[in-house]
């Protein structure tokens, strides 16, 4: 199995919205674990671009775009968790 978390990671970082929807489905497919997903994948990916935003790197568009691309991520993995009982 490939490295889907730290793929998924890296297109959120990069604002890749399209890529990461057809990634997100492989994974799911694959079985990975939603919740590392959305921890390791999602929000760890958001606090690179956080730190990058504090340190100048990058402006307030190309955080928006990480964020949406996570937001895409997402709203294929929240209908998954509900009635699991960890979300």
């Amino acid at each position: 199995m490939s490295d889907h978390v730290g793929i998924i990671r890296q297109a959120v970082i990069e604002g890749k919205h399209r890529e990461v929807e057809e990634l997100v489905q492989r994974a799911i497919e694959e079985g990975v674990d939603l919740h590392r997903l959305i921890q390791e994948g999602m929000i760890e990916a958001m606090d690179v671009v956080g730190k990058r935003f504090a340190e100048g790197l990058i402006f307030v568009p190309e955080m928006l775009v990480s964020a949406v691309t996570m937001k895409k991520g997402l709203e294929l993995i929240k209908p998954l968790l509900k009635g699991d009982g960890k979300s």
